[in-house]
């Protein structure tokens, strides 16, 4: 056979191939060409060929002698620092010197089956014992300690990069920089960290002394930092005029400069950004990894700042009252521990609330891992595009104080900006962004964070302790290493479910529980999963670590990517370098996400089923999808009463869905998402979708409505998981139906909906540990960017501030004050509030002073007949769940055309009943001798019991008329304001839709800002969240 060479080029005009396979320029006509010289395809000749071919070839055979090592902590780690007397001061101060994250599993080669890791039934938490002793005794095989291996061959010209395959790593090489930086953090210390020497000395010997702000030493420093923070996000323009403005008009005023002011701040604070030490530290003082983070650091932009956390849990324990918030962990801790233990040591928990109601908190608690005196910390990724129509992707991290209540860690005034990841380009390496703060952190929890309490005016140290890394799914394969959403084992829990090909040929897995027909296909024809077998993935870090060490003992690439494949590891997370006593063990610290799980990944599954716009097989007939409603002149027409349903959403439900018909392609968000197919669609399907798939879907309804409330009970945590694992069932059997051209129905986010249960009662709430708070903290942050010409380095820099100020405002209780209650309202307690406009006092109605007598006889006092009775009414109610309930008085005097949200259909709690009704007006009487405020009440129906039958519970039909069926209540008894949307099958009726998430989307707010025109709370919560 002639040479490949001489296919494509004439005699008389040779081409002269390199001396080195890989990419070259042809000199005759600049083309880009490819030649490779590897000993299995092209005997060690230098061969011309294409690229495709090239990295082929490649893949099969660099790093064919790759070893991989991972360490112990290198010798010489920082012993614990011995407690000192602090004699520094604030005295001492010299104030003059949000991506695309695909980088997971998914569109593995079909043309190799995995081998079954396990039997099919067999608990994660007990791996095979030969298959676990021969991973052992492979000579590759890492573990904890260090493994005599081969030497890694040199990185050649390219990385291994086949466009067809999204494994995150492209050769042995990146492998081995994922255990060096585990490594590296393993020997962790501060004298090593890059920070300030200054922020360092804080650190071990924190100020013991209550910063004042009102020195006489100082005395413009107060109406300095006032203005500071007045400005906002105000220009440094706007804070000179300020600031001559007052020295003119007060000339013994001198206001600080803004720079001088800004390092004063960060001072005070201990708030340096790692800026100038990360990026700029000579490359020949540092480890290889590092001179890797520098490299991909440079690549982007030389602006990387990321925020030491560490100072900012020292500022809360600075101020008594934000010390006494910063006990709510450890004092919830105890009392569970008292209340609930029963004789043989278990704790057994009525109601979940938090975290520390988890089996895992508790078990670290008990094991002595979390001490009372540890500060507890999450963080949280994403990536956000800073503007519309321009590249301008990027990714921001966030740390929250565990410690804190959840009325309070989640505001923006306590959520800790960690760090920013500059874009535009995707991170290639997020281990070299991530290591500075996470250096940080494990370096204080081998030396130990020095604290100063102020209430008890003690000192001590505090390791802090990582619980939970959270991050959309695509985002969560940078922070556990696991392959994502398309891989074979794809769960993101790590549980043993295997997934599911459709054919010889598919790319994609699917996590079918049933096993398909007419399918022989190895890997993919074992029995139907029991997902009671599987739902409780509590035990995977036994299957995880040594399915981890098979990975780590991979030969060459191509040894890599198959065991990649079978495992459903891509590498070790950078967070197993963080010390187990001071975490969870891998990968149970990593959480599901609420937030994108039903808000979008459930939805789109649903929309694009009962739309019929999933993917139909060839011998897949269109006329047995008899759940394809929503199309047609219905899916127009249906359109069209969402959008005219807006009118019946009260405000604090906040963007009403748009007409889908039209927007659902233009940037529907998950708020209307979320409104629309958990809200609207219940009631608008009944009739249209056929009675088993409607009932089917109010299963789930059932299930998320359970599981997203912030406290659920143990009975309503098992009729949550019951819900859920007969929905998924039932929607392979109803959907699927064992077909393997419908396989890719079942999507990785429907199989996801098993675990929520028993992750709620590992973890707690799981809402409380969602996304939400990573979208609001991208929605202020980016709101506040003012350079559009240099966005990354201002987006980081308004971040830096927000520490500053978040940090400031915990020292100093008053600098930025509570908002005060809106102008003539009555605070009545336990969060409700009655509010302006108040009417003239008028005379009741006969039904309403019969009304009124009936409420006054059942708490023992009576209105003696012919008394007339006169009360001034009044139009809102502001109610613990930061909803303000409105009245038909005002809200029926608007014209219909008026922008109207109506709020004044509420839930209450009668006793032990549940009733819903419209409020008429409130008012104020004296009960039991009290001023109590009260509300004038039509009452609705009782729900017509078949719709609810028939619903599991979901679907609540009721009417109602204006005026009638009057009844007294006490405001207290008002729950929460809720929406009744017209059901057109009967007309008079409505069904209704309970806000989702209440108590969570209102932990958030973080004042009792009101808008007058909506008569709603304002609140700072990204709209596109």
């Amino acid at each position: 056979m002639a040479p490949r060479t001489s296919l494509k080029y004439a005699p008389d005009r040779p081409l002269s191939l390199p001396d080195k396979p890989g990419r070259f320029i042809d000199s005759s006509n600049g083309a880009v060409k490819f030649c490779c010289d590897c000993r299995a395809q092209c005997q060690g000749n230098m061969t011309l060929v294409s690229e495709s071919t090239y990295y082929r070839h490649k893949r099969d055979t660099v790093s064919a002698q790759a070893g991989l090592t991972v360490g112990a902590p290198a010798a010489g780690a920082l012993e614990q620092q011995s407690p000192a007397t602090s004699s520094r001061s604030f005295d001492d101060e010299d104030t003059d010197d949000d991506g695309d994250w695909n980088m997971g599993g998914g569109g593995e080669e079909g043309s190799r089956t995995p081998q079954p890791l396990s039997p099919p039934h067999e608990h994660p938490g007990q791996p095979d014992p030969e298959q676990e002793q021969e991973v052992q005794n492979q000579p590759n095989a890492s573990s904890g300690n260090q493994v005599e291996a081969g030497p890694m061959p040199e990185a050649e010209g390219e990385a291994v990069e086949d466009p067809d395959d999204p494994t995150p790593i492209t050769n042995l090489t990146e492998l081995q920089h994922a255990l060096d930086f585990i490594n590296a953090l393993k020997a962790a210390s501060l004298d090593k960290s890059g920070l300030d020497p200054s922020v360092i000395e804080q650190l071990r010997q924190p100020i013991e002394s209550i910063l004042d702000i009102d020195n006489p030493d100082d005395p413009d420093l107060r109406i300095s930092l006032e203005v500071y923070l007045a400005t906002g996000n105000a220009s440094e323009a706007t804070y000179n005029k300020i600031k001559a403005s007052i020295e003119k008009r007060t000339p013994e005023v001198q206001l600080y400069t803004l720079d001088r002011l800004k390092r004063k701040i960060g001072k005070l604070t201990g708030l340096i950004p790692l800026v100038n030490d990360m990026t700029f530290r000579e490359e020949g003082q540092m480890p290889v990894l590092l001179r890797e983070a520098l490299r991909c650091i440079r690549e982007w932009t030389a602006t990387l700042l990321h925020h030491p956390h560490c100072p900012q849990i020292q500022a809360y324990y600075a101020n008594p009252e934000m010390a006494e918030n910063m006990s709510y962990r450890q004092k919830k801790t105890e009392e569970i521990i008292e209340e609930y233990t029963g004789d043989d040591g278990s704790i057994e928990l009525p109601e979940y609330f938090d975290y520390i109601c988890g089996s895992e908190y508790l078990k670290a608690v008990k094991d002595g891992k979390i001490k009372k005196e540890d500060c507890v910390l999450l963080l949280s990724i994403d990536g956000a595009q800073l503007y519309e129509h321009k590249a301008s992707d990027c990714w921001i991290y966030i740390w929250v104080i565990m410690d804190l209540p959840p009325d309070m860690r989640y505001k923006k005034k306590h959520v800790l900006p960690g760090g920013f990841i500059p874009g535009p380009k995707k991170p290639k390496n997020v281990d070299s962004f991530l290591f500075p703060g996470l250096e940080h952190l494990a370096s204080l929890q081998v030396e130990g964070l020095r604290v100063w309490n102020a209430k008890i005016d003690k000192t001590f140290t505090s390791r802090p302790f990582w619980i939970f890394g959270t991050a959309d799914g695509p985002g969560m394969v940078y922070l556990n290493g696991l392959v994502g959403h398309n891989g074979y084992m794809g769960c993101r829990l790590y549980c043993p479910i295997k997934g599911r090909r459709g054919g010889k040929y598919a790319k994609k897995y699917y996590p079918a529980l049933l096993k398909l027909d007419n399918l022989v296909l190895e890997g993919s024809d074992h029995p139907d999963v029991d997902p009671r077998t599987i739902a409780d993935p509590s035990g995977s870090h036994h299957w995880y670590d040594a399915q981890l060490r098979r990975v780590l003992a991979a030969r060459n690439m191509k040894d890599y990517v198959d065991l990649r494949r079978d495992t459903g590891i891509s590498k070790p997370s950078i967070f197993s370098g963080i010390s187990e006593q001071h975490r969870f063990t891998l990968p149970g610290s990593f959480p599901s996400d609420l937030m994108h799980l039903i808000s979008l990944n459930i939805t789109d599954v649903l929309l694009n089923l009962l739309r019929g716009n999933l993917d139909r097989g060839e011998h897949d007939n269109a006329e047995d999808w008899d759940w394809a409603a929503l199309t047609g002149a219905f899916w127009d027409s249906s359109g069209e009463v969402v959008e005219k349903m807006r009118r019946y959403l009260p405000g604090s439900f906040d963007r009403p869905p748009r007409n889908p018909a039209k927007k659902i392609s233009s940037g529907y968000k998950a708020r209307e998402y979320l409104s629309y197919v958990y809200g609207m669609l219940p009631g608008l399907l009944v009739g249209v979708l056929p009675d088993k798939y409607h009932k089917n879907f109010c299963l789930l309804l059932r299930g998320i409505h359970l599981i997203l409330q912030r406290k659920i009970t143990k009975e309503e945590l098992i009729l949550a998981h019951e819900s859920l694992v007969t929905f998924c069932l039932e929607y392979e059997e109803l959907y699927v139906q064992r077909n393997p051209e419908r396989v890719h129905f079942v999507r990785y986010c429907i199989h996801n909906l098993l675990h929520l249960a028993s992750e709620t009662v590992r973890i707690g709430p799981l809402c409380l540990l969602a996304q939400w708070t990573m979208e609001r903290a991208i929605g202020y942050l980016t709101q506040e960017l003012r350079q559009p010409s240099n966005p990354y380095h201002n987006l980081s820099e308004r971040g830096l501030r927000r520490a500053q100020v978040n940090a400031l405002n915990a020292m100093v209780g008053d600098l930025e004050p509570e908002p005060s209650p809106p102008a003539n309202s009555i605070d009545f307690g336990d969060g409700y509030l009655l509010m302006a406009p108040k009417g003239a006092v008028h005379t009741m109605e006969d039904s309403e002073r019969q009304a009124f007598t009936k409420f006054l006889q059942s708490t023992g006092h009576d209105i003696p007949d012919g008394a007339e009775v006169t009360t001034a009414p009044w139009a809102r109610l502001l109610l613990p769940t930061g909803q303000i309930a409105r009245t038909a008085w005002k809200e029926l005097a608007k014209s219909d055309d008026a922008p109207l949200r109506i709020s004044r259909m509420v839930k209450m709690k009668l006793g032990d009943e549940i009733r819903f009704g419209e409020i008429a007006y409130f008012f104020q009487a004296p009960v039991r001798g009290t001023n109590t405020a009260l509300a004038m009440v039509s009452m609705c129906e009782k729900p017509i019991q078949g719709f609810l039958d028939e619903s599991y519970g979901m679907l609540c039909i009721t009417k109602w008329e204006t005026g009638s069926n009057l009844v007294v209540v006490e405001a207290k008894s008002i729950d929460s304001v809720v929406a009744f949307l017209p059901f057109d099958q009967m007309p008079g009726y409505s069904f209704l839709f309970e806000d989702f998430g209440l108590d969570v989307a209102m932990l958030s707010n973080d004042s009792y800002t009101v808008d007058e025109n909506t008569g709603e709370i304002a609140t700072d919560v990204p709209t596109d969240a």
